[in-house]
């Protein structure tokens, strides 16, 4: 059985540790949503488009900058966590092979 220490933190206790005051609404929308995507391996690319309009590598440079700017009023595992993931992310991304044009 895991300590509390050892097991990872579900959705609802990140989505606890995110404090909205001081958090411009826009930032909050989007550390929030990826807050709930953690458990998924993140966001699929249309949902970011078609939730922010943005492409992949712009949502992962805004949420850098977010977690950045807000990272007092961010719990630091949640704000390792979500850096973390952009990492991943933007290794993913990095990895994928690109779609040939018709």
């Amino acid at each position: 059985m895991a300590t509390t220490a050892q097991r990872k933190p579900n959705t609802r206790e990140l989505a606890a540790v995110l404090r909205p005051h001081g958090i411009a609404r826009e930032d909050h929308e989007l550390l929030t949503f990826t807050v709930s995507w953690l458990p998924y391996g993140g966001p699929p690319s249309d949902e970011l488009l078609v939730r922010f309009g943005l492409t992949r590598e712009r949502y992962l440079s805004r949420l850098r900058r977010a977690v950045a700017e807000y990272r007092r009023q961010i719990h630091p595992t949640t704000a390792a966590r979500l850096l973390e993931v952009c990492d991943s992310w933007k290794h993913q991304a990095s990895q994928a092979v690109p779609h040939s044009a018709h």
